[in-house]
């Protein structure tokens, strides 16, 4: 731990001749010299924040430099970019390549603390990817309407630009309020019965995002659905011929 230690002066005189009062009070001063740090930082937890950024956080404030440098930063099935070292200094955010929603590891090599320590063990966490929005499937619930169950909670249905159904208009897009708010209502002008649609969502948009502000996927935006015509007589008989 820290020491203590104490300062005592005599026969010190001021500029007038003065000599120091010695009572032991006046004359004393105490002070405390920092124990060395010789604790290496260790790996606490690591969290992906979206689906290219991973928070790492150490025990203890890591230096800039060596903290900053993408090499130290390893991740099976991952390329790390960038690291960058957080106003809370024991932090760093990793930009990474597109994540899966899975298991992965991030560990961590040469980072030092303040007073120069190598990281330690634990120098490695576990972090659950965090995956684009895809769109799981699509049913048409009338004749003009249809919803679409995206993979995860949305924060908007988009515009109805957006959303693309050859030989359909969407009139309307709305994020209807469900347990994963994942299901997005289109209006559409009339279908016709029994036929195959397809619907692409997405086009880029910028108003397609989930609850940590992923974009879309562009490799999983699309599913067809069979439309939903309306209702029509086909035949008409006499319950009571006499």
């Amino acid at each position: 731990g820290n020491t203590t230690y104490s300062v005592t002066v005599t026969n010190v005189q001021d500029l007038s001749g003065n000599a120091i009062v010695n009572n032991g009070t006046t004359n004393k001063a105490s002070f405390f010299y920092p124990a060395t740090d010789s604790i290496s930082p260790t790996v606490v937890s690591a969290v992906a924040q979206d689906n290219t950024k991973v928070l790492v956080t150490f025990s203890e404030a890591v230096q800039q430099a060596i903290a900053e440098t993408a090499a130290n930063y390893t991740i099976a099935g991952l390329t790390v970019t960038t690291a960058v070292r957080q106003a809370n200094t024991s932090q760093v955010l990793l930009t990474v390549s597109s994540q899966s929603a899975t298991g992965y590891t991030v560990t961590v090599a040469s980072v030092q603390d303040i007073a120069g320590n190598i990281i330690g063990n634990p120098n490695s966490a576990n972090f659950t990817g965090d995956a684009l929005p895809t769109v799981q499937s699509i049913i048409a619930v009338s004749n003009t309407k249809i919803r679409v169950i995206f993979s995860e909670v949305m924060v908007s249905a988009g515009l109805t630009a957006d959303y693309t159904i050859p030989g359909l208009t969407v009139t309307v897009a709305t994020l209807l309020a469900s347990p994963n708010n994942n299901v997005v209502e289109l209006t559409t002008t009339a279908q016709t019965g029994g036929t195959s649609y397809t619907l692409t969502v997405g086009n880029g948009s910028a108003t397609l995002k989930d609850s940590t502000n992923n974009l879309l996927s562009t490799s999983a935006n699309s599913a067809a659905f069979a439309g939903d015509g309306k209702p029509t007589v086909t035949a008409a008989t006499s319950p009571n011929p006499t």
